[in-house]
């Protein structure tokens, strides 16, 4: 521990420096001493460098084609023999495909001269030009008149219209399906009518009467309200 003067902007106030206390300690302005670290030792591999299996024959260089004669080098004014089997060195010709010109005219081949023509070039290019018919130009406009089926029923509209005719057919079949036959009517007598009517209204007074008989009571939420 040491002591320091510290100065907090109205007064020097003595504290006790702690080592702790790091920043606010004056012996971190001191710049440090650099010890460089040790240096590791230099890595060798625990395997020779001269095992057998290490080493393949021919590994860059490849296979020779051809055994090397020392003694006999190739001297100024001979060629070298092929070491490489390619087509030329095993006697295989290939097709010429280059384009031969005619060959050029000999000495004595002179052309045929004292050819003229009667004809006036420039009256014919005249009369070529003056009956020439104008070429009309290509219009890129579509001109729907000029179509196949310009004016007829679209392939489409008569299968819409079979589809609306099927749906009318199954809509009248479900109508007569549905519609009472005549001929299961039946017509009910005075008698029959007035005994169905006293019954419906013996059965309506004992709903009435059982409902009339019910308890008022405020059980459910909508009674309540």
């Amino acid at each position: 521990e040491s002591l320091l003067v510290c100065h907090t902007g109205k007064q020097w106030k003595h504290t006790i420096a702690t080592p702790h206390m790091t920043e606010e300690s004056v012996y971190s302005l001191i710049p440090e001493v650099y010890v460089p670290p040790p240096k590791e030792p230099i890595y060798r591999s625990k395997f020779p460098g001269t095992i057998a299996g290490m080493k393949r024959q021919a590994a860059t260089m490849g296979i020779p084609h051809a055994v090397v004669d020392t003694r006999n080098f190739l001297k100024r004014g001979s060629s070298a023999l092929p070491t490489v089997h390619t087509a030329e060195s095993v006697g295989i010709q290939k097709r010429d495909q280059t384009i031969h010109k005619p060959p050029v005219p000999k000495r004595d081949e002179k052309p045929v001269m004292g050819l003229v023509s009667q004809k006036n070039f420039i009256t014919a290019n005249a009369v070529d030009n003056i009956l020439a018919v104008p070429k009309k130009p290509l219009s890129k406009d579509v001109n729907y008149l000029k179509k196949q089926d310009y004016g007829k029923t679209p392939a489409y509209m008569a299968r819409v219209r079979d589809q609306i005719q099927g749906e009318y057919r199954m809509i009248e079949e479900m109508q007569n399906s549905n519609r009472p036959v005549e001929e299961a009517v039946e017509v009910l007598s005075e008698s029959e009518r007035d005994r169905l009517l006293a019954g419906l209204k013996a059965n309506w007074e004992a709903v009435n009467r059982e409902y009339q008989t019910l308890s008022f009571t405020l059980d459910t939420p909508a009674k309540k309200k």
